[in-house]
């Protein structure tokens, strides 16, 4: 009783092998450009970390405001230097010279809260945008008086 054992086959797996090409084509061994995954990465030098006062630099630079600043009057135009009546105000970049000139509107407290004069905040945001102190003592909360949060981050 002798069997034959067949080898298994796995797959498609024909009785007979294939025969190789009587001419093989040439492989085409031109160098290719590596895939953007295979490329190597190019080690840079690592940055090195800011100072504080370096970042205080950034970030100040980040929120600083663009002058002139323009504020929209809402509700009622006012008078300007010139007797014009005017819908928007355009408050200039205030200089050293002017806040010693109508006083500094701000104070801040040992605990860090801020506390505004509004004398002196009325009297400095009328010289930044050129209305003169009698027009601007004619704000109300009708003609959309400019608040110091307007003037962006300076005060």
């Amino acid at each position: 009783m002798a069997e034959t054992v067949r080898p298994l086959r796995e797959g498609f797996v024909t009785a007979t092998p294939p025969t190789p090409p009587a001419n093989p084509e040439p492989l085409d061994n031109t160098p290719q450009a590596p895939l953007p995954s295979q490329a190597k990465l190019t080690n840079m030098p690592p940055e090195e970390p800011l100072s504080e006062i370096d970042l205080a630099r950034e970030e100040i630079n980040a929120t600083r405001d663009k002058w002139p600043i323009t504020v929209q009057l809402l509700y009622k135009p006012i008078k300007n230097n010139m007797g014009e009546e005017v819908t928007a105000l355009t408050f200039k970049e205030p200089t050293a010279a002017e806040i010693n000139r109508h006083g500094n509107p701000t104070r801040m407290l040992w605990d860090g809260e801020v506390i505004i004069e509004e004398r002196k905040m009325t009297y400095i945001m009328a010289a930044l945008c050129g209305v003169r102190r009698r027009f601007s003592s004619k704000w109300t909360r009708e003609t959309g008086t400019p608040a110091p949060s307007d003037c962006g981050n300076f005060f």
